[in-house]
């Protein structure tokens, strides 16, 4: 029947093929997903039996004159290149590109109350150790609902389910992502069902470490804007811990217009984020907190503009309110959408309570786009500055 229909589309001249495809590549077991645009070679692969993780987002930029050029990666990935790729590599157990669910960043010792004053212990209750990242990061395998392509998109469904066995997270909770490649870009749908049936309510936390590779820019001169119709706060953190400390200040730093280490130099560094005297210097390692009152509930924009073309655009749903900013790895500035604040399963902060029954949904995006002429000028501004001075011809 195949063949029927491949002889009867060259003879009608039809394009078999869909624009958009999900192929599968299995690289020493890891199972990889690619969601691909047949035309533009736009790109997002995904590590379905490892955690969901995405590994790569690879988009046109916008900029004059790149409609033609191959697209870039805007992700930094463990392997652009599957052709060249080993199983090792993606195994690699740092967070980049994971799905950090049902718990985003940090749980201070481990432990927290829920219901009241019912301890659950995430790590040994004698340990007392701060606990990162969720239970997907590690590598727990998803499971295909569904796969889509046609000529308008590419999308991917992935399932987990939380069955209660994991410790301190004696909850069961279904879990979907779903992953979509477009013509505007790359979509991510995460969605959880409360599946307890005797009426226990249970905490929820959604977060993903991006890290936006950086192409033409550096920390010193890439430049971060928040969206400017929504107010924000820096959230002070703890001496000992890097969790917050139940202080969080007004912050106008992200502006778009000035870098990214410049504005690190108006303020004090997170305690264990280094000195500015320090030979190590002062990084971001900082959550940032979208105020409700001034655009309600509805989306916001966050963007990366990286060197003078290509600005990435970080588009977030209205369930994600909270942000965290990290620019101590070299492989690219993380800049992590979350549904609440780092430890909110203890200051409350964000902290999302699913009640039987009931389903949590939260999305947010990325795409290219093309930089306007403000932000151009802002670019050429921070690269002369930067730039070693020219000698003099002989």
């Amino acid at each position: 029947m195949l063949l029927l229909f491949s002889i009867v589309a060259c003879v009608l001249g039809v394009n078999a093929t869909t624009t958009f495809s999900v192929d599968t590549t299995n690289i020493d077991g890891i199972i990889v997903r690619s969601l691909r645009n047949q035309n533009t070679l736009e790109q997002v692969n995904i590590l379905e039996n490892f955690g969901g993780k995405i590994d790569a987002i690879r988009l046109l930029g916008k900029g004059k004159g790149k409609g033609n050029l191959p697209p870039r990666e805007v992700l930094a990935s463990r392997c652009p290149d599957l052709s060249n790729c080993t199983g090792d590599l993606l195994r690699d157990n740092n967070s980049m590109g994971a799905m950090l669910i049902p718990y985003a960043n940090r749980v201070y010792q481990g432990v927290y109350n829920f219901p009241q004053h019912t301890p659950n212990y995430l790590s040994p209750p004698d340990d007392n150790t701060t606990t990162s990242h969720g239970f997907l990061y590690a590598g727990r395998a998803l499971t295909e609902v569904s796969s889509i392509s046609n000529d308008n998109f590419a999308q991917l469904t992935l399932t987990v389910n939380f069955d209660g066995s994991d410790p301190g997270y004696p909850f069961i909770v279904q879990t979907n992502i779903t992953y979509t490649l477009d013509a505007s870009g790359f979509n991510l749908k995460v969605t959880g069902e409360n599946l307890i049936e005797d009426g226990t309510s249970l905490p929820w936390m959604v977060g993903a470490h991006t890290y936006f590779k950086l192409l033409h820019s550096d920390f010193d001169t890439v430049r971060l804007e928040l969206d400017t119709n929504t107010s924000w706060n820096r959230m002070l953190q703890r001496d000992d811990v890097q969790v917050p400390a139940g202080k969080n200040v007004r912050f106008d730093g992200f502006d778009g217009k000035q870098p990214l280490n410049d504005c690190l130099r108006n303020v004090d560094c997170c305690p264990l984020c280094g000195s500015h005297d320090s030979d190590a210097g002062c990084i971001w390692d900082d959550g940032f907190k979208a105020h409700q009152g001034k655009q309600g509930g509805g989306g916001r924009e966050v963007r990366i503009h990286d060197g003078e073309e290509d600005t990435i655009l970080l588009s977030l749903g209205g369930a994600f309110n909270f942000l965290q900013v990290y620019s101590g790895n070299e492989c690219g500035l993380a800049v992590e959408p979350m549904s609440g604040a780092t430890d909110n399963w203890n200051n409350l902060d964000g902290v999302v309570v699913l009640e039987a029954g009931e389903v949590w949904e939260g999305k947010w995006g990325v795409k290219m786009e093309a930089q306007s002429e403000r932000a151009k000028e802002f670019s050429k501004k921070v690269a002369a500055k930067t730039s070693p001075p020219r000698s003099s011809p002989s």
